[in-house]
């Protein structure tokens, strides 16, 4: 062997760090949803493992609230983007915003005489009132021994 020789090995090191990005775009919204409810912060509908500071689009327009009474009466695409860096997770969720229902116009406010048994029905009092309304009691001095009857919108005047 001739020429055989020895030099010094450098070494040199270098560390990298690779962060590895979890995300998470859910949120929780209502399918349905009146046009006469109040508006909803959208970063409210995020859950606690949502990735915060997305962005949010309605009908593929930037929003950062729901207010029904802006939308059309139908379906609408509410979607959350979540990014950090490169990386991007999208969740998109279809609602339906319904007119609220219509309660009707009052045709005449009824006599009833002192002292007298009658059974008012109460559908009989309205007009152009939506099908499928509850009727609630909002006497200031409630009535008494089963005179008011939702179910059957009914008022018997007797002992009122």
């Amino acid at each position: 062997i001739d020429d055989l020789s020895f030099h010094q090995i450098c070494e040199t090191t270098d560390e990298v760090t690779i962060n590895i990005v979890d995300l998470n775009a859910e949120f929780t919204l209502r399918d349905t949803i009146c046009q006469s409810e109040p508006a909803i912060a959208l970063n409210t509908l995020l859950t606690p493992a949502t990735t915060p500071n997305g962005t949010w689009t309605i009908d593929g327009t930037a929003a950062t609230t729901l207010d029904p009474a802006q939308l059309t009466p139908g379906t609408h695409r509410i979607r959350y983007t979540a990014q950090v860096a490169n990386c991007e997770e999208t969740s998109e969720r279809t609602i339906v915003i319904t007119t609220p229902a219509n309660a009707g116009m009052v045709l005449a406010t009824p006599e009833v005489c002192a002292q007298t048994d009658t059974t008012i029905r109460l559908d009989d009092l309205i007009q152009n009132e939506d099908a499928g309304g509850i009727w609630t009691e909002i006497s200031m001095v409630a009535s008494t021994s089963g005179a008011f009857n939702a179910a059957n919108g009914t008022f018997r005047t007797a002992n009122q």
